[in-house]
């Protein structure tokens, strides 16, 4: 849900295996958000508000539906302070 984003404190978000196909938009305001993992979800594209997320550290794309095109590499390269990024078993 789109609420999410008033969580201003928030480091951490995991939707672990939660049927979502996108991000709401709302969540580039989560400015301390340190890891968000998306494992298992049915995210087909990288949100391009990531780069928006300057804490984030480790973003968590394993056995999306995510086909990684170039336009998704283009916005992880943007990700200023990213270190871990896990794209295992994408399907």
């Amino acid at each position: 849900p789109k609420e999410l984003g008033n969580l201003q404190k928030l480091r951490i978000l995991n939707v672990f295996g939660n049927p979502i196909g996108e991000l709401p938009e709302e969540l580039k305001n989560l400015q301390k958000l340190e890891v968000l993992l998306l494992g298992r979800t049915d995210i087909r594209t990288v949100p391009n508000f990531l780069p928006e997320l300057p804490a984030l550290k480790t973003l968590a794309l394993d056995e999306t539906k995510l086909m990684l095109t170039e336009d998704d590499i283009e916005i992880l390269a943007k990700i200023p302070n990213l270190e871990i990024l896990d794209i295992t078993l994408l399907r």
